[in-house]
This record gives C-alpha cells, structure tokens and sequence, in this order.
C-alpha cells in the first residue's frame, strides 16, 4: 500500500495476483514461523522512511485489476489514490464493492473509466440475489458515466439489464454478460433471458455495439429460438460474437411433481456410472440440441442475414463462436 500510495509516483497500471502457496517444505516452514517486517524498497536506508512520513504525489492509475479480492477495500483505495484517470477496472462483485465505486462515481471521481468487469466469485454464501446487493448494482450502472466496455458475470437480474441498456446501450462497444447464481441457491429469483424480444429492444439501443457474448437457450431450433438469431441481425454493428448455448438434460428437478411422475431419476451431478440411469427419451431430447457443422453454418447465416439466392449479407459479422453448455439448477431452459 506505501508503493500504492506514493512511493512510486510513476506507476500507472496495477494487477493483484493471488495465489496459494506451494506445499515445499521450505515454503510451509517459513509460513509457519511468520513473515518479517518489510524492509522496504531501500533496506538500511533511513531516507527511504523520512520519504513515507511526507505528503508524497497520488499515483494516477489508468488500469487497475483485482481478480479476487480488494485489498484494504476500494474506498480506501479511493482515498490514497488518484483515479480521475482511470480507464479500466477489474474487481470482484460483492456489495462493499458495489457501494463504494457508486459512491465514487457520484462523486465524479472516475470520469476516464471507459471499461469495467465486475466478477462474482463462486464461493458459498454469495449475496448477489438479496435486494440491497441487486439495488447497489442498479445505483452503480445509473451512477458511472456511460461505458464501452463492460463485463459482467453473476447474477444478473432483468431489471439491472433494463438499467445497463438503458444508460449505456449508446456507448457500448463491447458486452459480455454471463447470468449465473450458485446451484445450492434456493432462491427463485429470476436471471435474465435473453429471448428475441429482449434482444430486439437491446438492438434498438445498441447501434454501436461491435463485440457481444452472451448465453441463449437452445431449443431444438424452434420459432422462438430462431427468433433469437434474427433479433440478432438487428445490431447493425456487430462483428464478433460468442453464444454460449444453454441445454438441459432431461426436465428440472423443481418442475418434477414425484406424485404424479414418479420417481425423480436424475441429479444435479452425474458420474461416470450413473449414465445408465438417465432415460433414453431425455438423451435422445438432449443430441437434438447438438450442434454440427451444418447446423453452425445455418445460424451464422439467419445472424448475418445471408441472401439464399443472391447470397448477400445485410450485417457485418465476421467472427461465430458458439459453444454448448449444459444447463443446471432454476432458470435452465425447458425440454
């Protein structure tokens, strides 16, 4: 934190790596006797402490990556460092995080940032769903000035998408949003789905809008997931384009009435001995959400809006990347 705080005033981009330490018995040793006090950068040299005890320069950042975790917290951070240049930021989602950076954008004091990831980590007792932590994220995506690039990945309700279309459509040049809660969550809470009305409406405020990865549920190439793929075609500057292809195995487990169906013969989790016990209809139900190469070939073209006559393609797409995931627990798509 002194580095952080002054002691090189020159540092402009800053990336915290967090890793566990190996198990050599040197390591462990000197865990278990106790880290030394830091010497500092210059050890012996007493002007190196008369230094730290002065009103040093804040170090204006310019891009700033927490993958885990934030430390001493990013008010903190906001006070012993400059961010009116801040251009990109990476940290963790969780609600200290969330209050403080709106606080700081209603401040003004972030006006450079133009990109940001907000990351949930997949821990037990995550609070992303509860309506302080989903009011935090709603206040901060009305708070910051409108971005180009945003990620997020989480748990992402309909209403904060309303939010994050509706105050930074105009400027987004890049958006990848990944809903998820964790599967022990009992909380029925719905996640955002992004169906061709969905779609569309965001099209219609995403004109600049060139890169896009979001997920989809597959279903068997029906009207409403065509739909999907022409509402697509509708963002007049997209080039690049992951869908991550959500599918299901069989039906959910919170739809299952044991009364009336039986026996609910699938769980959340399968090992390589329980594949006999899923039935034929469901495996059958699950190969026909597949994807080929011709299939692949089909879709890129209802998104591109390819001419079958005269071949022409009324949008820019360059690049498809799909990508099949299986689908676990609330909100999956139904089969």
């Amino acid at each position: 934190m002194r580095m952080v705080s002054g002691l090189a005033p020159n540092l402009t981009h800053f990336y915290e790596i967090s890793r566990g330490p190996s198990r050599e018995l040197e390591v462990t040793q000197a865990i278990m006797l106790g880290k030394p006090k830091w010497q500092g950068f210059f050890p012996g040299k007493r002007e190196v402490e008369s230094i730290a005890g002065t009103d040093l320069p804040r170090n204006r950042f310019q891009r700033v990556v927490f993958p885990s975790y934030v430390p001493q917290g990013l008010k903190h951070w906001a006070q012993v460092t400059e961010l009116s240049n801040l251009r990109c930021l990476d940290l963790p989602w969780d609600l200290k995080n969330a209050s403080a950076l709106a606080e700081i954008a209603a401040k003004g004091e972030a006006p450079s940032l133009q990109r940001l990831r907000l990351c949930s980590e997949d821990s037990y007792g995550n609070d992303d769903e509860t309506e302080e932590s989903q009011a935090a994220m709603d206040l901060l995506l009305s708070t910051l000035n409108p971005l180009h690039r945003l990620e997020i990945a989480g748990y992402i309700s309909p209403r904060t998408f309303d939010v994050l279309v509706d105050h930074h459509g105009e400027n987004l040049r890049y958006l990848a949003l990944k809903p998820s809660r964790e599967e022990i969550s009992d909380d029925r809470n719905p996640l955002v789905v992004f169906s061709a009305p969905v779609i569309h409406r965001f099209a219609a405020r995403c004109s600049h809008l060139t890169h896009l990865s979001i997920p989809i549920n597959r279903t068997r190439g029906d009207k409403y997931e065509v739909g999907i793929y022409r509402a697509l075609n509708k963002l007049p500057s997209l080039q690049y384009l992951s869908l991550q292809l959500m599918y299901s195995v069989g039906p959910e487990k919170q739809f299952w009435d044991e009364e009336k169906d039986g026996e609910y013969r699938l769980s959340l989790e399968f090992t390589e001995g329980d594949a006999d016990r899923i039935p034929m209809a469901y495996l059958q139900e699950t190969f026909s959400n597949g994807i080929d190469e011709v299939l692949a070939r089909e879709i890129f073209s209802l998104i591109s809006g390819i001419n079958p006559i005269s071949r022409n393609v009324s949008s820019k797409l360059r690049y498809l990347r799909l990508e099949p995931i299986r689908k676990i627990g609330w909100n999956a798509p139904a089969v």
